[in-house]
């Protein structure tokens, strides 16, 4: 497929749009708006166009076609989050809607629809009067997503109304500055729930009062000090709630939370099936199981 660049088809749109504004200045008021015909010149291409950085007055340094997301720093409550990326063409605006296809790329997709993502905010269409659209994507967070990340890989298609013929575009809005070609007919999503240890827990040797960190005990132990994964990342400085001060009380709350499910006959486990512990100072009963005494 030829290769062509978004600047040079931006050019010449703008001398397009130059032209039809002195033919509509000779034509003056010989005919009104209900009398001009419709769109009907070639097809125009179509393409994704996603702004990834702007300097300091909104000028666009780069764009992106990946977007990388993680539920491992959203509230627990928050289910779901919907994301999006434009579809653009060139050419100028015409007086009717007309569709575009995208398509799901199975060999770059390792998520479900449905399941995992969602699509039904779109109409896939380009309105009337516009020369973009918004296109969504609806990420579900499910428990699968703590254990690995997933991807869902869109790509546009030619149909009746667009073609295809900008397939690259170059990283950057000068035409000057030399940079790396972009896909513009791809956008990928990434998406997971993976928690890692905060430097701020190995750090203040957290182990001596919540155990050994597993993602299942981080976020029992944020849920009930009311903590939130994003608050580890500024520990320890004035006016966060993560304190080394707070950890003593942290772990008797986590330790009574440990009792009650043990004593309710539903002990906490880890992921490899054994009790959750607490820090040896704060220790758990679990001797009703059978595992030879406490904090076992």
């Amino acid at each position: 497929m030829k290769l062509f660049k978004i600047q040079h088809a931006m050019n010449a749109r703008n001398i397009i749009k130059g032209v039809a504004a002195v033919m509509l200045g000779f034509m003056g008021t010989a005919c009104s708006h209900d009398e001009l015909d419709t769109y009907s010149g070639p097809k125009s291409m179509i393409y994704i166009q996603q702004t990834n950085s702007t300097d300091q007055y909104g000028n666009i340094l780069s764009y992106r076609n990946v977007s990388t997301l993680s539920f491992a720093t959203t509230r627990p409550e928050i289910l779901s989050g919907t994301y999006s990326f434009f579809v653009r063409v060139t050419g100028g605006p015409v007086d009717f809607p007309r569709t575009y296809k995208m398509a799901v790329d199975p060999e770059e997709t390792t998520a479900t629809e449905g399941e995992d993502y969602d699509l039904s905010r779109n109409d896939y269409t380009i309105h009337a009067g516009c020369v973009t659209d918004t296109f969504f994507v609806t990420i579900k967070r499910t428990d699968k997503l703590q254990k690995q990340e997933y991807a869902v890989c869109f790509h546009l298609e030619p149909n009746e109304n667009f073609h295809i013929d900008i397939d690259h575009f170059k990283n950057s809005s000068s035409w000057s500055v030399d940079g790396p070609e972009m896909d513009a007919t791809r956008y990928t999503f990434k998406f997971s729930e993976i928690y890692t240890c905060p430097s701020y827990w190995n750090s203040m040797n957290a182990d001596t009062f919540f155990g050994p960190f597993s993602p299942k005990k981080y976020k029992i132990l944020n849920s009930l000090m009311g903590w939130q994964a994003s608050d580890w990342r500024y520990a320890g400085f004035s006016g966060y709630p993560v304190q080394y001060g707070k950890f003593g009380f942290a772990a008797e709350q986590l330790q009574k939370y440990l009792q009650k499910m043990s004593d309710a006959g539903t002990p906490e486990r880890e992921e490899d099936g054994s009790f959750m512990k607490a820090g040896p100072n704060y220790p758990v009963d679990y001797s009703k199981y059978n595992q030879g005494g406490s904090n076992e």
